[in-house]
């Protein structure tokens, strides 16, 4: 066989003679703090928890009421969404909360609901 070559083994590297892969920069998760006229601060370990509580606060009816729509899916629907159900929250008398956003877009979102529903709120990404 004229093109056979040797196969070498790859060389052994031990733990103290690796390197560590340079961890890659990962935000830090991002929450959502809700000051109510009232002094009561609404802040979940998630920002779509606090958005719920917040939507609870306002009203799930009043909120329903304005309509909202958010990639095509209602802010508040009565049915679980086939594409966003896994990021639809459970509101209590069968109706669910769309969360498939940033906390960002959340913080806006209660922000505009506060504002057409003349609740004085001030809303804090930590």
């Amino acid at each position: 066989i004229t093109d056979a070559k040797e196969i070498i083994p790859d060389t052994v590297v031990t733990p103290a003679d690796s390197v560590a892969p340079t961890p890659i920069a990962v935000p830090a998760s991002r929450k959502l703090r809700v000051t109510l006229p009232t002094g009561r601060v609404i802040q979940e370990k998630k920002a779509i928890d606090t958005l719920k509580e917040f939507v609870l606060f306002a009203g799930v009816d009043n909120v329903r009421a304005l309509n909202l729509v958010y990639s095509n899916v209602p802010f508040i629907s009565a049915t679980l969404d086939k594409k966003y159900s896994s990021a639809q929250k459970e509101l209590g008398g069968g109706l669910y909360l769309f969360g498939n956003s940033s906390t960002g877009k959340k913080k806006e979102q209660i922000e505009h609901i506060a504002q057409i529903l003349n609740i004085d709120v001030k809303v804090e990404i930590i």
